[in-house]
């Protein structure tokens, strides 16, 4: 509605500013009715006024030529088009303009206020009314020298007795290689009805400027909000740019607030205002990116990007020399843009049409712009309206999108709030009955310790008595040697049977408490001597000799009943696969700020294959001792599980018939 409303008021400005006009200027002269210049009358003094190419003359000077001098041009329209002495007027140079104004020829009235409304003459001008100078832009100076190039719409106003109004028109042009002279009509009228008029005009202005200005602001921040919608800042930036071409060239601009403000600067700020073209084409891609050909954006941004730079760089007369090459490049720009936005409704893409039926109307302005002129200052208001309606167009279909986009975002954020409804009741139900299940199981973890731990003390108990019996049997005296014989056997399957309820005990500790070592092993040595007491008998069966270097001053961390563990299997193994009268070594040493634990032995060793697998719990290496010793297979597995919990690693150099070398790494610490 309020669109509507936008249209309907910048239409019914734009009529009230043209209707009304008539051409009445016949040979340099204008006779108004014998009743006089009717009160309401707004005249458009457009037709053939009488010219003069090369100096400024006064009114009657301009009478006074021969007839073979006198030379008539319409107004508005380009010197160039007149042909003196068979050749073209240049561009460059000074003219006089000059027209007669006869009021009424009846009576002479009382003084009357008239009004002129100049929109622009190329490029400086004076006007003289009756000899009495009524308004000028620039300084039209008769030579290069003190020439100056202006831009000022406004109105000048003449109090006259006479019936007859002689005015002069002196126009210098030393800027615009292309396009001299009057190049808008010039309006006449009483004070009232021009005022009106220039109210009209200048309203119409502010209001297109305030549109693009809100427009510029607007996108803007929606823009900075949400910077991945890139069609709003393409958007703001043809809205600010269209706002600083308005101030350069429509009816209220920048040198009615500055009139001082250098002409040549205004020229360079709006050829850039061109850069249009590009934005419209990044706006475009991003709307129909599939009709819109990669290499075109690529060319027109290269394009109007060199442009850029050679506004910036190259002097204004080089420039102003060749625009005409921008407008056509402009122009076939515009039109492939419109062959694009085509495809795209062709192909009914979603909002096509009316981004078709506004960039048409746009375009259109533009190219009425581009095609009939080669400089600004020409033109109304048709290329601003044009713009607006394909800006606000383009507004309204992003806030459409946006709106759309918003209620799918609120459906999707209730549906989401459903399912997490939804998820969070599955939770808690799952919740509850893990705890359920939690539950059962801490009870039966708790039975499992107490029967391990029962079990544990009657089993520890039990080896206790069956060890201390056997020991006591085999030091018996009065025994035979056959009875010896077996009392040792028994020994031997009671120590090994302790060995391995003990590496089951620590293994299902470790599993059960997950613990890592926290105590400082200050005395390695005194836990090895331990460790070799325990297994007094099996080496002096196989009179084997141990030997231990150990230094007490290398210290790390290690669980101690886990260590003492670890010893006792690799003392075993080592014991186990040693040949009669054989020798173990257990020495320590600090490598790489590694504490490394060596039990080494000159046994049978192990071929490659074995030494590689050893640690494997899926292949089965079990192997009798050098005396036939049997073993269950998983004390290294036990080792090695020990050694990591405690932040350690342990590795197996062996060679078949020289001996083995298991070595235990720890973290080394300072006192």
């Amino acid at each position: 509605m309020v669109f509507r409303q936008v249209i309907v008021f910048v239409l019914f400005i734009t009529l009230s500013i043209h209707c009304g006009f008539s051409q009445i200027v016949e040979k340099g002269s204008v006779h108004f009715p014998e009743k006089g210049l009717k009160e309401h009358d707004v005249m458009k003094l457009a037709g053939p006024w009488q010219f003069y190419y090369g100096k400024h003359l006064s009114a009657f000077e301009m009478e006074k030529l021969r007839a073979d001098e006198k030379q008539y041009l319409s107004a508005p329209s380009n010197w160039m088009n007149l042909k003196k002495h068979g050749e073209k007027t240049p561009a460059i140079g000074i003219a006089t303009y000059f027209l007669r104004i006869v009021i009424d020829s009846s009576y002479t009235p009382s003084s009357r206020c008239f009004a002129f409304r100049i929109g622009d003459i190329t490029s400086a001008y004076t006007m003289f009314v009756n000899d009495l100078p009524v308004m000028s832009a620039g300084n039209a100076s008769p030579t290069k020298n003190g020439f100056m190039p202006g831009y000022y719409p406004h109105v000048g106003f003449i109090h006259s007795n006479n019936d007859t109004l002689n005015v002069i028109i002196h126009v210098s042009n030393f800027f615009y290689p292309h396009f001299s002279g009057i190049s808008r009509p010039i309006i006449f009228g009483y004070e009232k009805e021009v005022s009106r008029l220039q109210l009209q005009t200048t309203a119409l202005s502010i209001f297109l400027m305030c549109i693009f200005g809100i427009l510029f602001f607007f996108e803007l921040m929606v823009y900075i909000a949400n910077t991945k919608e890139r069609s709003h800042l393409m958007v703001s930036l043809l809205a600010f740019i269209i706002l600083v071409k308005m101030l350069l060239d429509n009816e209220l601009t920048i040198f009615h607030f500055f009139p001082d403000f250098n002409y040549y600067l205004g020229y360079h700020f709006w050829l850039l205002t061109l850069l249009t073209i590009p934005i419209l084409y990044s706006l475009i891609k991003l709307s129909f990116p599939n009709e819109m050909h990669r290499l075109a954006t690529l060319v027109v941004h290269i394009i109007y990007g060199s442009f850029g730079l050679a506004v910036l760089v190259l002097p204004l007369p080089f420039l102003v020399e060749h625009l005409f090459f921008v407008i056509y490049i402009s122009i076939t720009s515009i039109l492939y843009l419109l062959y694009v936005i085509t495809r795209a409704l062709i192909n009914k893409r979603k909002y096509a049409l009316p981004d078709f039926l506004s960039f048409c109307v746009a375009s259109a302005c533009l190219l009425y712009d581009l095609i009939m002129v080669t400089e600004p200052n020409k033109v109304n208001f048709i290329s601003q309206i044009g713009i607006s309606l394909y800006l606000m167009t383009q507004t309204s279909i992003i806030l459409i999108r946006f709106i759309q986009a918003h209620k799918l975002s609120l459906k999707l954020t209730v549906e989401l709030e459903e399912t997490n409804q939804s998820l969070e009741a599955m939770v808690e139900k799952r919740t509850k009955e893990l705890q359920l299940t939690n539950s059962k199981l801490e009870k039966i973890n708790n039975q499992k310790n107490f029967m391990l731990a029962t079990t544990t003390h009657d089993l520890k108990n039990s080896f206790n008595i069956l060890l201390n019996c056997s020991e006591l049997l085999v030091d018996e005296k009065t025994f035979t040697k056959d009875q010896k014989l077996y009392a040792g056997m028994i020994r031997d399957a009671s120590n090994n049977g302790y060995r391995v309820l003990q590496n089951i005990l620590s293994w299902a500790r470790m599993q059960i408490t997950d613990y890592t070592g926290t105590n400082v092993i200050r005395d390695l040595r005194g836990l090895v001597v331990v460790e070799i007491d325990t297994f007094k008998y099996p080496l002096k069966d196989k009179n084997l000799h141990v030997r231990a270097e150990v230094d007490n001053n290398l210290l790390f961390y290690c669980d101690e009943e886990q260590l003492y563990s670890i010893c006792r299997n690799l003392l075993s193994n080592a014991v186990k696969f040693s040949q009669t009268g054989g020798e173990i070594v257990i020495s320590n040493n600090l490598v790489e700020n590694m504490v490394e634990i060596h039990i080494q032995d000159d046994g049978v060793g192990m071929e490659p294959h074995m030494v590689e697998t050893i640690f494997d719990n899926t292949i089965d290496n079990k192997r009798r001792g050098t005396s036939g010793e049997s073993g269950s297979g998983i004390g290294l597995i036990i080792v090695k599980e020990l050694v990591e919990s405690n932040k350690g690693n342990i590795s197996c150099v062996s060679e078949l018939g020289k001996g083995t070398d298991f070595i235990v790494r720890f973290p080394h610490i300072t006192k």
